[in-house]
């Protein structure tokens, strides 16, 4: 079978609404990361229609269908073309924001001054590992986990230790700060991420976890894209149940997050690493949590609870 068909990652619900139509080329077309000449070995059906869906019970939106396992395998480690992903960590730009994210952190968890550091970060999903290697130095036990094996080779050979799988980090738990970027809108189940980031975290300590796609934070955004896809325009990238099966928007990412034990905590001032995680948040959703103080609330910056 070449595609499987999912309930809701979150609750399990299966009953849905359709949110979007998308077909093969919409999302693998824009995608400059792709090698299209790899595209046919899926043996998919380019007319074949995906459906992203919404839950009627905790309205998670949804790519309602995953690749099969062995077609995973082969969009990660064939269709993404590995010298196009990595020069996009060649970069300044890269290098800049990983010191930012790692000096926001530390400013976030108040380690800072003349207080001796002693702490272990966790980057969970760290890919190319280069946050970890900004990291790394005198008082700090760096940690990544990540499963795409050619990321893993290189970010070992930088000198980074890297975990391939979750019972590895146990040896290292737990850990004072942690780390996740962009990596829960790709899982099968974001859930028994979180739960499991969580566990490996210390009550009290820190955590920068992202998982909203800037594009589609608000259920309305669906409208625009549907729009451009009339059109037959370009969509964002980001939109692909190949790669991102999950579209949180800013009310179901917190909703998670507090789930499992975390509650959101202000950025730096003068941050803005988070754009985009809170565009057009409604007024609604500050009723719905009135601790909801400032734009910066529902922020990738978390602490676990104590």
């Amino acid at each position: 079978m070449a595609l499987m068909e999912r309930a809701c990652p979150i609750c399990n619900t299966i009953e849905r609404d359709n949110v979007v139509t998308l077909r093969q080329d919409d999302f693998t077309l824009n995608n400059s990361s792709y090698d299209l000449s790899e595209i046919p070995a899926l043996g998919l059906d380019p007319e074949h229609e995906y459906t992203i869906v919404e839950c009627q019970s905790c309205h998670l939106i949804y790519s309602l269908t995953h690749l099969y396992p062995e077609g995973e395998e082969q969009v990660y480690n064939k269709i993404i073309n590995a010298k196009v992903s990595r020069e996009k960590i060649m970069t300044w730009g890269r290098r800049t924001g990983d010191l930012k994210r790692w000096s926001e952190l530390l400013a976030v968890a108040g380690k800072k001054g003349k207080e001796k550091i002693d702490v272990k970060l966790l980057d969970y999903g760290c890919g190319w590992g280069t946050l970890l290697q900004v990291a790394s130095g005198p008082g700090v036990t760096a940690v990544g986990f990540d499963v795409t094996s050619w990321k893993v080779a290189f970010a070992r050979e930088q000198g980074v230790t890297v975990c391939t799988q979750e019972s590895e980090l146990s040896k290292y738990a737990p850990f004072d700060l942690l780390v996740s970027t962009s990596v829960l809108e790709h899982l099968h189940f974001p859930a028994d991420a979180v739960h499991s980031m969580s566990s490996f975290l210390k009550s009290g300590g820190y955590a920068y976890i992202t998982g909203i796609i800037g594009d589609v934070a608000r259920r309305s955004d669906w409208e625009v894209i549907k729009a451009l896809l009339a059109r037959n325009e370009e969509i964002p990238k980001e939109i692909n149940p190949w790669e991102h099966l999950n579209y949180f928007t800013n009310e179901t990412f917190l909703d998670l997050m507090r789930s499992n034990g975390f509650k959101p905590v202000d950025a730096p001032a003068g941050s803005n690493g988070t754009q985009g995680l809170m565009v057009g948040l409604k007024s609604a959703l500050k009723q719905r949590y009135p601790f909801l103080k400032n734009k910066n609330a529902v922020s990738g910056f978390w602490q676990k609870r104590s």
